[in-house]
């Protein structure tokens, strides 16, 4: 059985967590009622901690293998496929010199490298 594999855009995650560190200046232990934040050394030293540990995710992230993936249009979000008789255009071929077609029926989750996104999907 095949192990499987969740690809993530780790750029999306770098993206929020470099957001993440733009807002560590304002993070403090104790906020008075006006929501100022508090300068004390316990305080400068979270913060440290913290930007140099999302830091450390994001480098880890970066040096982190890649696989060679390409999104797929699944047959049900594809503009070529009629869920009514499972078939597709792109695989209904001429087979007979009389014109006669040949359809493949194709389930809601098949897909293949000629796949357009339709409007709706």
């Amino acid at each position: 059985m095949a192990n499987k594999i969740n690809l993530i855009d780790v750029d999306a995650v770098i993206r929020k967590l470099e957001r993440e560190l733009e807002i560590i200046p304002t993070i403090s232990l104790v906020k008075d009622p006006f929501g100022t934040v508090f300068d004390t050394p316990l305080d400068r030293r979270i913060r440290r901690l913290v930007s140099a540990l999302i830091r450390d995710v994001i480098n880890y992230l970066k040096r982190q293998p890649t696989v060679d993936a390409v999104e797929v249009v699944r047959c049900k979000d594809c503009k070529k496929w009629d869920p009514k008789t499972r078939t597709c255009e792109e695989f209904t071929t001429h087979r007979f010199p009389a014109g006669g077609r040949v359809a493949f029926l194709t389930q809601e989750t098949d897909f293949c490298s000629y796949g357009e996104r339709g409007a709706d999907a």
